[in-house]
């Protein structure tokens, strides 16, 4: 599974029509960088496969997803 985070922040996952904005369940804003909830990602290493690695993303209530590709396009500090 793919994802990024655009410029703002905003999270958006790669669904077969195309990218997809992902929303927070609890508002009517974007997912994305300013919630508390949400962590950096995280490159680890697929415990099942050894030569892959997938970058992690720590959610909502201690959920996380993980993504194949991640693209962080948001401005560096």
């Amino acid at each position: 599974m793919e994802a990024k985070f655009d410029e703002n922040g905003s999270l958006s996952i790669k669904r077969s029509n195309g990218w997809t904005p992902q929303y927070c369940p609890f508002t009517d804003a974007a997912c994305g960088t300013w919630c508390p909830h949400m962590t950096e990602p995280f490159i680890q290493k697929n415990k099942k496969f050894d030569s892959r690695e997938e970058m992690v993303l720590h959610i909502c209530h201690s959920k996380h997803w993980k993504f194949t590709s991640f693209e962080d396009r948001r401005e560096p500090l």
